[in-house]
């Protein structure tokens, strides 16, 4: 009996590998692959929003220099207007990206 015995102990000890072996499989596939697709996730938001904040102050430049140099309207005591109007757009183009947020989940299974 002593063969059988270590043929036991062999497939107890291939047994306890293979538990080992799942067990890191499934806390690689549950912990560090979502890890990587939020990370993606983000680096595309961030780099979209910073993008998207560059073409905005742009734009508000450009409409700010039209109002002041294509314009007689806001000249001398009125040449503070172009300021207002610009800021009131930028108030308006912010408060209309924050009501489009929304809130979602990072894990990709969940919209499938």
């Amino acid at each position: 009996m002593p063969d059988g015995s270590i043929t036991t102990r062999r497939d107890q000890g291939a047994q306890i590998n293979e538990a080992v072996e799942l067990v890191k499989a499934y806390a690689r596939q549950e912990t560090i692959e979502p890890l990587k697709n939020t990370g993606r996730f983000l680096g595309f938001g961030v780099a979209g929003a910073v993008l998207l904040g560059i073409g905005m102050i742009f734009l508000l430049l450009a409409v700010l220099r039209v109002l002041q140099t294509e314009t007689d309207a806001f000249d001398g005591t009125w040449s503070f207007v172009p300021y207002l109007i610009v800021f009131v757009v930028a108030v308006a183009i912010v408060a209309l990206a924050v009501s489009r947020v929304q809130r979602g989940s990072l894990d990709r299974r969940s919209h499938m």
